[in-house]
């Protein structure tokens, strides 16, 4: 099949931006494209792919999120983020249901400047 664009901002919550895909493939074959959508409320969207050529948008995954780095480990992913007005890099945690868990401080934070 020819490829869906899957980062043309076509809902209303992506304030016609997208941006800064994170693609990561499950050990079953499915693949997760993780995106930057939103200009004055940056999100992280989800989108699917059986195949990654053809991709179905799934909604807003983490509010409030900018910047997405995702991996996978074992059965879960991990989605690296910036968030707006907050320091550091935060996480996100989830399994294939797409429900994730962020962490409630950041995981790295800028080093201190020197004196």
């Amino acid at each position: 099949p020819a490829p869906t664009l899957a980062l043309a901002p076509t809902e209303s919550w992506e304030q016609d931006r997208v941006a800064a895909p994170s693609v990561i493939k499950w050990p079953n074959g499915r693949w997760w494209m993780l995106y930057e959508g939103g200009q004055n409320t940056p999100a992280i969207g989800l989108a699917i792919s059986d195949d990654g050529q053809v991709w179905s948008k799934q909604g807003i995954v983490v509010p409030n999120a900018r910047n997405p780095s995702a991996v996978v480990l074992g059965d879960r992913i991990h989605l690296f983020m910036e968030r707006p007005g907050a320091t550091g890099i935060w996480l996100a945690t989830a399994t294939t249901d797409a429900e994730f868990s962020l962490s409630t401080e950041p995981v790295l934070m800028p080093r201190a400047a020197a004196e």
